[in-house]
């Protein structure tokens, strides 16, 4: 996001400073659903007059190029691993296959769309107006090659990283799984870090989870266990690198004081 906010103009924020924006929004989002992200939108604006519009299309492209991303790597996994995998009575590839086809077309077919709608409603024409801007930034975004190749290689890091992570915490807590099945999980909990219901989706998550572990042929329970275990971890990694962020800044802090002094 970091690297999006530069590409949009944003020169004068620092790394620092966006490391306690990016780690306050997604403390928030433990507590408030989408309570980061207006936060984020809000600090924005106020320290360097980033729109909420632009803020609006930042977050809406990173979602939309995420999740493809994300249904992506995971179809080829299970090319590779397990074209035939069935969940729910449906063929895992052709669901993420076809789940992909549909996010890839939705802003370039939306833009399509606004671009022959008319209308003389002012409160339509406004709301045509933002929906334009929305799918126009998306769509332009898609024209940085450069650009995309950054955020491709850190969002495919991210996802390896995250895969192993699951991986080992399955394996510490004796549910078995395979490389396939693990990728399933991996963009299960990706996804969900993306569309929030509830504050970090809290409840749904762990449903998703149970019924996911359900139809892999282990315990529903296990599943519920596991996304609780992991939300609880993900909580405490953040607050200790907010705390450490902030003992950083208020030692920065003092070290001006005492030479001002």
């Amino acid at each position: 996001m970091y690297i999006i906010l530069k590409n949009l103009g944003l020169k004068q924020l620092g790394s620092f400073e966006w490391l306690k924006i990016y780690t306050t929004s997604r403390l928030l989002n433990f507590n408030i659903t989408q309570g980061g992200n207006i936060y984020r939108g809000l600090k924005l604006k106020k320290g360097y007059g980033f729109t909420y519009a632009k803020s609006l299309g930042m977050a809406s492209f990173l979602s939309w190029f995420e999740m493809i991303l994300i249904l992506s790597t995971t179809a080829i996994l299970l090319v590779t691993l397990n074209q035939n995998l069935i969940l729910f009575g449906i063929n895992t590839l052709y669901f993420i296959s076809t789940l992909l086809i549909l996010i890839i077309i939705l802003p370039f077919s939306g833009k399509y769309i606004l671009n022959r709608l008319h209308s003389k409603n002012e409160k339509i024409l406004w709301i045509y107006g933002r929906l334009t801007d929305l799918m126009g930034s998306i769509v332009n975004c898609t024209k940085n090659y450069r650009f995309l190749a950054k955020i491709s290689f850190l969002s495919i890091f991210s996802l390896f990283i995250l895969n192993l992570q699951l991986f080992i915490f399955f394996k510490a807590l004796s549910i078995h799984l395979n490389f396939a099945q693990i990728a399933l999980f991996t963009s299960l909990t990706m996804v969900i870090s993306i569309v929030n219901i509830t504050p970090s989706n809290i409840g749904i998550a762990e449903l998703l989870y149970g019924f996911l572990s359900q139809s892999l042929g282990q315990p529903l329970s296990a599943g519920i266990v596991a996304s609780g275990v992991l939300r609880i971890l993900m909580f405490f990694v953040t607050a200790i690198f907010a705390g450490i962020l902030f003992i950083i800044k208020n030692n920065t802090y003092h070290s001006q004081s005492s030479k001002q002094h």
